[in-house]
């Protein structure tokens, strides 16, 4: 089956990561999709000369490169949103090497109109991963397992701009990302683009190898700003302080995790020394070939970062209340 001839205009920020990037534009160059259908839009957040170097590559597809002050992921979308000129958007980020398919099958994936297409970011073939980038690459396999054996359909939570194709106008028409959104701009820019009628789908054939070379402590800050964002979310959609599936996967959480995450909200000095101890035992367990340990105390850190940005947004007394709380009742919302 060929893919129907859909033009895209592929948006990237970028920010201080050349080598990644450069590998992203070369991978695009070697698409089976016929490089005259897209187009590509380097927006490069905050100063840099890399642009002048970027300027001066040649590839087979338009490619445009533009410099602004640093305003964070959210603004450089919107940049490179006005800028698109093609009916198609397609978010690929500057750490991610798509597969030679990946914008076929995203125009394969757009069989009709009002579609959000989604497409995997898969483990990078590295020989020593950090075992925070496994425990994330783990995570996230295990969503797309679940939604590829329709266990439940993709919702706005998976919209990750990693990877992810819509129509420009409808992104233009929900107001494009929320610049106050430092995380999660795109998750939060998806729940409006589900109140507008589009439905989201998953195509695991348009897959790209993500590199998540983060540090520790980029990964728990990470961590903290998905708290602290989810919250900012669900007071826009409901009114609430947090979504009852936050809830409801802390319940089901080792007791161990739950144990670590009620006790750094309850005393935060604690916090003090875990990010460095954690760090050592969780790289000496791997080292030692204990992926499982190493998995387990991943999971615990950035189960108690995440509600360590809950507690900076609503207090801690009220995310300690938060965490004994019991889960509302699943709905089809919130299935996934």
């Amino acid at each position: 089956m060929s893919a129907p001839r859909l033009r895209f205009s592929i948006v990237t920020p970028t920010h201080r990561r050349p080598r990644s990037l450069l590998r992203m534009l070369d991978a695009l160059s070697e698409q089976t999709y016929p490089a005259e259908c897209f187009e590509v839009v380097v927006v490069i957040d905050g100063p840099d000369t890399f642009d002048e170097s970027l300027a001066m590559r040649e590839y087979p597809f338009r490619c445009r490169v533009v410099n602004q002050v640093k305003g964070g992921p959210a603004a450089a979308r919107n940049r490179g949103l006005e800028l698109a000129t093609e009916p198609y958007v397609l978010f690929l980020d500057d750490d991610v090497i798509p597969a030679r398919s990946l914008v076929e099958q995203h125009a394969l994936a757009h069989a009709e109109p009002n579609l959000v297409v989604i497409g995997p970011l898969l483990a990078a073939d590295e020989t020593r991963p950090a075992p925070w980038a496994k425990w994330e690459w783990t995570t996230l396999s295990e969503q797309y397992r679940a939604m590829q054996a329709g266990d439940w359909t993709p919702t706005p939570r998976q919209f990750y701009t990693g990877n992810a194709s819509v129509g420009a106008d409808h992104v233009r028409a929900a107001g494009g990302f929320n610049q106050a959104f430092t995380r999660g701009e795109d998750v939060e820019l998806a729940w409006r683009l589900h109140d507008r009628g589009l439905r989201f789908v998953f195509n695991p054939d348009a897959a790209a190898k993500h590199l998540a070379r983060r540090s520790f402590s980029a990964w728990l800050s990470a961590a903290h700003d998905y708290g602290r964002t989810d919250v900012m979310l669900e007071r826009i959609r409901t009114g609430d302080d947090l979504p009852g599936w936050v809830k409801r996967e802390f319940q089901g959480r080792h007791r161990y995790t739950r144990l670590l995450t009620r006790s750094v909200l309850a005393q935060p000095l604690l916090w003090r020394a875990l990010p460095g101890c954690g760090f050592a035992v969780t790289v000496a367990a791997q080292t030692s070939g204990l992926n499982a340990a190493a998995m387990q105390l991943c999971s615990a850190l950035f189960t108690a970062a995440y509600w360590r940005g809950v507690a900076g947004q609503l207090g801690r007394e009220r995310a300690l209340e938060l965490t004994r709380q019991d889960p509302a009742p699943r709905t089809a919302e919130t299935t996934a």
